[in-house]
């Protein structure tokens, strides 16, 4: 692409002081920004985290969607509304394996915009659009480069490029992919274990297998956390598919025993009916002894959104059910005294909420909203007495158990439910060693619901109402519970990892290594020293950590840039807008931009530094006092990275 992505904003610049619309690209801008699909540098350093270099081929389609929205782009195809639903609904599992340019093109057709030319041995991006002009494009990305352990070499040994990932225009960038295999095995390496100086990390490399493909952040073959999470919320809606299929079984029955002349004689096996379905009184239609209990019981452990009243019926299950559940709510042992008018009336309501319950779950039941990618602080502290080599020990033996456990979960193992062997209570006992509690409190928000989709799939009743429990998810679940527990398990580990590699740090702060002078940022410190989780700890070792880079950057000459940091850190600090908790994480944002100011010839902390400013800037759009910190930054930062 001749004159790369400048050279596109230039002639959208262009058409747009054409048409007197020159707002119009700072309000994209800021929503791409808010989309985590925007860096001080543009879009392309936000695709260096998740793809490989191309010919820009990426990078044109994130202004492709821009350009369609405005009107201006020329689709070669429109797909109709079924033909775009349907790729919706395929694309997921039909990218579990490896597939080329014509794998694409097979299953989807000609695409509606081709980036790239049509030289097979090119990479390029394949778009797709519907008729419905605010439904988001969906991105194919082609590759056919070079794999970092191979030599370059002319024609490529591949004839048709790498299907890498799917990319859906909709959502936050870092979840918008869908990688293949291939994706997956090609994705840029993370950010090393090693600093600078290669001391003080070695010992936390060692107990995870070295620096190599096994080392932390290579994530072992895991998917990443956005990806995991975006997995989990498409995956739950598959759930309402399962359970009509079982209310169809149930409404065969009950229709069966309707059509008999006289149910007289098939009295105790309607009543049977109607007990097992929801129970002999409406008050207990909520019991996990029941069919209606135990399926609201599966959905109900999942993450729904925030505010949800305690009795939401995810599904419809609960509401659709209720009329028949009136009629019987006069008393738990009403059921066993009815007379055969009252139970066929009974029956004939829960056969008509049954048929409808079947015909309406496929599509009622919504994606759960997106866990949250999270992240442990850049710095915590141990309690007193706790070794940290000791916990650096556990959290190795840890991570590969969850290596392993997400094998086994792809594979559709089931694991018992029993405390000493469910990952999600030993992965978060690990960390209750930290006195700085956010440690913990990050990983809970990030595995929610992580314990439920375990104890439902677990191996060791306790007592009967579990045994009906555990075998009505595991019949329900069945082709689900892989991909949703291998995903929860990738998240948990990949957390773990990022606890193991800050391990060196959290040692210093504990008075386990060599301690930095203390050195002060300038600003309202105690407006930030949150009562909360301990996050104060956590604040108060980021702020000093600060201030010494801050300084070591001013000792090297870099006033500007040195007080280019200084006022974000002061801004973030004093700005009343923010609640404790972003606080905390936007300092730690902070953080990472002030090592790569010190160390700006390391790409990794550098592309580390993009992604922090990319979550600093969103926070902008909430703070007048950020959002001028970060306007100084740009101009001094922008010559950095």
């Amino acid at each position: 692409m001749w004159g790369e992505e400048l050279s596109i904003r230039l002639i959208l610049e262009h058409l747009l002081f054409v048409e007197r619309r020159q707002e119009t690209w700072d309000d994209e801008r800021r929503a791409l920004e808010q989309r985590k699909a925007w860096t001080a540098t543009g879009v392309k350093a936000a695709f260096e985290n998740f793809l490989p270099a191309d010919q820009g081929c990426s990078i044109a389609s994130v202004y492709a969607e821009f350009a369609h929205r405005q009107g201006w782009l020329t689709a070669d195809r429109v797909l109709v509304p079924a033909e775009y639903a349907s790729m919706h609904e395929t694309i997921n599992s039909w990218a579990d394996q490896g597939r080329v340019w014509a794998d694409v093109t097979s299953a989807f057709g000609p695409p509606s915009v081709l980036l790239g030319g049509s030289n097979p041995y090119y990479g390029k991006t394949l778009g797709y659009l519907s008729e419905d002009v605010s439904a988001p494009m969906v991105f194919f990305h082609l590759w056919n480069g070079t794999d970092r352990d191979a030599d370059p070499s002319w024609p490529p040994t591949r004839e048709q490029p790498l299907l890498l990932a799917i990319r859906r225009g909709d959502v936050p960038f870092p979840i918008s992919f869908t990688f293949t295999p291939e994706g997956y095995r090609r994705r840029p390496e993370q950010e090393d274990c090693l600093d600078n100086s290669g001391e003080g990390r070695c010992w936390c490399i060692a107990m995870v297998g070295g620096e190599g493909d096994d080392g932390p952040m290579s994530n072992r073959g895991l998917p990443s956390s956005a990806t995991a999470c975006l997995t989990i919320s498409e995956t739950v809606p598959e759930f309402g598919p399962a359970i009509a299929q079982q209310a169809r079984i149930h409404a065969r029955a009950a229709g069966e025993l309707l059509e008999r002349r006289r149910l007289r004689t098939s009295l105790p096996e309607a009543k049977n009916l109607i007990n097992e379905v929801t129970g002999s009184g409406g008050s207990n239609s909520s019991h996990v002894n029941t069919w209606l209990g135990r399926m609201t019981h599966i959905l109900g452990g999942f993450n729904w959104a925030a505010g949800d009243p305690p009795n939401w019926d995810p599904g419809g299950i609960r509401g659709t059910l209720y009329p028949a559940l009136q009629e019987m709510d006069r008393g738990d042992s009403w059921l066993l005294r009815a007379s055969e008018g009252e139970v066929r009336l009974v029956l004939s309501e829960l056969h008509r909420c049954l048929v409808a319950l079947a015909g309406s779950l496929p599509s009622s039941v919504p994606r759960s909203p997106l866990l949250p990618v999270r992240r442990p602080p850049k710095f915590a502290r141990l309690h007193e007495n706790t070794v940290a080599e000791s916990v650096a020990e556990e959290l190795a033996t840890l991570i590969d158990e969850g290596t392993r456990q997400y094998e086994a979960a792809l594979r559709g193992g089931w694991t018992g439910s029993s405390r000493k062997s469910a990952l999600s209570w030993r992965f978060e006992d690990v960390l209750a060693a930290f006195l700085t509690d956010e440690v913990r409190r990050r990983y809970q928000e990030a595995t929610d619901g992580f314990e439920h989709v375990e104890v439902m799939a677990g191996g060791r009743p306790a007592n009967l109402t579990d045994h009906l429990t555990y075998a009505a998810y595991r019949e329900t679940a069945a082709g689900i519970h892989p991909r949703i527990h291998s995903s929860y398990v990738a998240i948990a580990t990949n957390y773990l990892m990022e606890v193991l590699e800050l391990m060196p740090d959290y040692a210093e702060a504990s008075g386990q290594g060599k301690r930095r002078d203390p050195v002060t940022v300038y600003g309202n410190v105690g407006a930030i020293n949150s009562q909360v989780h301990g996050s104060h700890v956590s604040v108060g070792d980021t702020v000093a950590s600060i201030g010494a880079t801050i300084s070591a950057v001013a000792d090297r000459g870099e006033i500007d840039v040195a007080a280019g940091l200084r006022a974000l850190a002061e801004a973030i600090q004093l700005a009343p807008e923010l609640a404790e908790e972003e606080r905390v994480e936007l300092l730690d944002h902070v953080a990472d931009v002030a090592d790569a100011a010190a160390a700006p010839d390391e790409p990794r902390r550098v592309n580390r530094a993009r992604a922090a400013m990319a979550m600093i800037t969103t926070a902008a759009g909430a703070s007048a006092q950020i959002a001028e910190a970060v306007d100084s930054w740009r101009h001094i930062g922008g010559q950095l990275f």
